[in-house]
């Protein structure tokens, strides 16, 4: 299911539909698949392929695929943390032991550096030091 709604998605070997690929990914999210349940949360934001715009359930979709272990959802789970958006309060050490776990699985966007995060403008953002400072203060670093 999770990789024929990645073909729709991206219209490789079949038409390109993003409602196809939101049906495709919804059936392997409820199966338990991981990435399914990323790409899934992926199209809630904008209300992509006829879903409602909902952060929150994004964000439930995260959760859901970070607890399976995947490493883009931890990092997205992060950030909904560090931000407070999706109906998660905002929680600086939740969000570095997130981009923590996503960093050991070797995922570069969220690795202790991260290329030091950066926020909208485009600068070092307080939050960003915060949860360097977080990270840097954990057991074992």
């Amino acid at each position: 299911m999770y990789n024929l709604g990645v073909f729709c998605e991206q219209g490789r070997g079949v038409p390109q539909d993003d409602t196809e690929a939101v049906r495709l990914y919804r059936l392997a999210a409820e199966q338990g698949h991981g990435a399914a349940q990323f790409n899934l949360a992926q199209h809630y934001p904008q209300g992509m392929g006829g879903l409602p715009q909902d952060d929150r359930e994004a964000a439930h979709l995260y959760h859901l695929a970070a607890k399976l272990g995947f490493a883009k959802a931890q990092l997205n789970l992060a950030v909904h943390h560090a931000r407070g958006k999706g109906g998660l309060p905002r929680d600086d050490r939740e969000a570095a032991r997130l981009y923590h776990l996503a960093a050991e699985q070797g995922y570069a966007d969220a690795q202790p550096n991260f290329g030091v995060c950066w926020n909208v403008a485009g600068a070092r953002s307080r939050m960003t030091l915060r949860l360097l400072a977080i990270f840097a203060s954990q057991p074992g670093r």
